[in-house]
């Protein structure tokens, strides 16, 4: 045994080497739709309440239409430290807090249309949203970072490649003794090249990528605070003066309600709130402040699917952009490929048109890039 642990040595010194990834965005694993916080203001998400979640490096919204007031739009949402392009890498991250937050700091645009007034009118946010998780293991992203070594040393990956480069290295000192070091290298270079050792590599990186993704997607409902700040206006789309939509500043926890459950809570103050229905006369603005709450509840660790249940007081929110959000409204958030996420919504909103609560439905559409999860095995 311990001949063939010192014929062994030398050759791992050569060949595919262990090498995980210090690029943050290969950390990035797609556990939830993901925000768009500048559509929010605009009536696009149709919620009081901000979504919170491990953010990605950009995510796209489509939605085909909502019923009501509010018509077509889209958002778009960056966030450029978590880009391939960073020069933040992941030991950078986990370790100086200032890092993380800017890392989790994103911009966004949304753009819509509505009618008011009689009249169709093109509302446009832009928005500056930030997370922060208190405790550097519960983001999803460290998770991730975490696992990899866990990952691998569960697996036993060393030890299956030690092991085959080591049998084979002593049938051959065992054939025609004695082995050189040309012999050694030849042997390593021969098994590095096998199919037996690719198929092993690959294994490898499926199994430990798919570890990783566990290991983030378990962090999913952890604890974390966000902030939103953002800005909307609305302008009449045949032409005419634009005037400021809302400005408005929003706080947001979100805090674990058992292994599969997450309790969101966000308080949204607005200023230069726009009355919408004065846009067709003498336009006032004022103050409002919205409150909602939401339970997102997951069916399994594995699941892609997530239950919704939201609610917002919008008692006392004047006519608005803010008092168009969903009163209460039960839904589902579905990944439904490797690249989209539909977000579906039925309940109560008011209307601005009929000044009366009605039934409202929103199906979003959301996109992103598909996460990059670092691989094992680089060839040196």
């Amino acid at each position: 045994m311990k001949r063939g642990v010192l014929l062994l040595v030398p050759a791992l010194a050569w060949g595919a080497e262990k090498a995980p990834s210090d690029k943050l965005a290969d950390y990035l694993v797609d556990i939830g739709a993901g925000p768009v916080s500048a559509a929010d203001l605009i009536g696009v998400a149709g919620t009081g309440v901000t979504q919170v979640q491990s953010l990605k490096d950009f995510n796209v919204l489509f939605q085909p239409g909502a019923g009501g007031d509010q018509k077509a739009g889209y958002g778009l949402e960056l966030t450029p430290l978590r880009t391939r392009w960073s020069p933040v890498g992941i030991a950078q991250y986990r370790a100086d807090p200032w890092t993380r937050f800017l890392a989790s700091t994103s911009v966004s645009y949304a753009r819509n249309t509505a009618s008011y007034a009689g009249a169709t009118h093109v509302q446009q946010a832009a928005a500056i949203h930030a997370t922060y998780f208190w405790k550097p293991a519960d983001d999803p992203v460290v998770a991730a970072h975490m696992a990899f070594d866990t990952c691998d040393t569960a697996l036993g990956i060393e030890k299956q490649k030690a092991a085959e480069l080591q049998r084979r290295l002593q049938e051959r000192a065992a054939r025609t003794p004695p082995i050189t070091n040309d012999d050694r290298d030849r042997i390593t270079r021969e098994y590095l090249d096998s199919a037996s050792f690719q198929k092993l590599a690959t294994d490898a990186d499926e199994a430990v990528q798919k570890c990783v993704a566990g290991a983030a997607k378990a962090a999913w409902n952890a604890p974390v605070i966000a902030a939103t700040l953002g800005a909307a206006d609305i302008q009449p789309e045949a032409g005419g003066a634009r005037l400021a939509l809302t400005r408005s500043l929003s706080l947001s926890a979100v805090f674990p309600a058992g292994a599969n459950g997450a309790v969101n809570l966000t308080v949204r103050r607005s200023q230069k709130d726009l009355d919408l229905k004065s846009i067709g006369t003498r336009p006032t603005f004022g103050r409002t402040t919205l409150v909602g709450g939401r339970y997102t509840y997951r069916g399994n660790e594995n699941s892609d699917l997530f239950g919704v249940l939201e609610v917002s007081d919008t008692h006392g929110v004047q006519d608005g952009i803010a008092s168009t959000a969903f009163k209460y409204a039960l839904g589902i958030d579905k990944k439904v490929g490797d690249l989209v996420w539909i977000e579906f919504r039925l309940g109560r909103a008011r209307s601005i048109t009929s000044g009366k609560d009605e039934p409202k439905a929103l199906l979003n559409l959301k996109w992103s890039s598909t996460p990059s999860l670092p691989t094992l095995w680089t060839k040196q």
